[in-house]
């Protein structure tokens, strides 16, 4: 999202932008509507959206390190600011940039502090989440995040120990005293291959695996969902209106100014990598320039054989961290939620290829 417009977006990302990028309020906003939209439906494509928004957009606007930026306080005056740190940053690159580049609907009180609308919302995020992590109903218990703790009543309990979203295998230990009880186990829309070894027979039903028991005491399930790293390309589109220019007319109807846009294949060569629901980013401090230009090596299938990076970087501590098969050599990913959290360093998920 570029701050809160809706201007096709999804289909321009790899269009340089000038002002602010995609924007922490709408992360939260788009996570809550897509809780909400579950909520309904019960359709567990929403959840697939909640959580890519979530360790990605949202972890990577957590300010981690406490930095204070002098850009973000550009709208402020700097003579009588009380320097501070904001818990979100506000917006995030998706093309070369840094974080913590302004504060979105930045405020200063009184005693010279100041804070923003993304600071304020950014709770809600966690919460949207945790919300959504698992549900009780009478005879049956959801797990729809797979997140490490207990879930459930005395009735029947289900303890989760993973490391997903860095790992895809989950352990689900499960103490059941209604042996007839129903387990519903999310499957994501990214997995195209999983296994689950357990005691109970299972079936597939509109995205989750379901166990219907009967169940015996105490009883272990190993979920092992299959994560490759997804090479990832610019949509391609026609031509399309966008509503971003205000009209300064205050006596039109029209808050804003019509701009036909069209398809630019120069502006289509990037490529962007996934691995399960985490997006994959180039931070500078890796030793690789994110504005250079890259020809990684992708499968048939559409995978990329990532190896493990064994180079350590202490200055960053990344979750995830790969080396993507270059036609040359290689050169290093790591989580986007990782990347540039220093609030200096140049950083980008869509990579320019030749």
């Amino acid at each position: 999202m570029t701050t809160e417009y809706l201007d096709y977006t999804a289909a321009r990302q790899t269009i340089p932008y000038e002002k602010a990028g995609q924007e922490t309020c709408v992360t939260v906003t788009f996570m809550k509507l897509c809780g909400k939209a579950y909520s309904l439906t019960g359709d567990s494509v929403f959840l697939d959206q909640l959580e890519t928004s979530f360790y990605n957009a949202f972890m990577g606007s957590l300010n981690e390190e406490h930095k204070h930026s002098k850009a973000l306080l550009k709208t402020i005056d700097m003579s009588t600011i009380k320097e501070s740190f904001l818990p979100f940053d506000s917006y995030a690159p998706l093309l070369p940039g840094a974080r913590g580049t302004m504060a979105g609907g930045a405020q200063q009180f009184r005693d010279g502090t100041y804070y923003g609308c993304c600071a304020c919302i950014g709770g809600a995020g966690v919460a949207t989440f945790l919300d959504n992590v698992w549900q009780a109903e009478t005879d049956c218990l959801t797990v729809n995040q797979y997140v490490n703790g207990a879930y459930g009543t005395d009735e029947f309990r289900v303890t989760v120990n993973t490391r997903y979203p860095a790992a895809g295998s989950i352990s689900l230990q499960v103490c059941a005293r209604n042996k007839n009880h129903t387990l519903k186990l999310r499957l994501p829309g990214w997995c195209k291959n999983y296994k689950l070894q357990s005691p109970i027979p299972y079936t597939l039903l509109d995205g989750y695996l379901v166990l219907n028991g009967p169940w015996t005491g105490e009883q272990t399930l190993a979920l092992d969902l299959d994560m490759p790293v997804v090479a990832i390309y610019p949509m391609k589109w026609d031509k399309t209106t966008l509503f971003t220019t205000r009209n300064p007319d205050p006596t039109t109807s029209s808050l804003f100014i019509p701009t036909e846009v069209t398809y630019d294949d120069a502006q289509s060569h990037f490529v962007c990598f996934r691995r399960g629901p985490v997006m994959l980013a180039l931070d500078e401090r890796l030793g690789a320039d994110p504005a250079g230009t890259f020809q990684p090596v992708v499968n048939d299938d559409g995978t990329v054989s990532c190896a493990e990076n064994p180079a350590e970087y202490p200055q960053i501590a990344p979750k995830l961290s790969l080396l993507c098969p270059e036609a040359s050599g290689s050169f290093p990913l790591i989580d986007f939620a990782s990347a540039g959290k220093d609030w200096e360093s140049k950083m980008a998920v869509w990579l320019a290829t030749p």
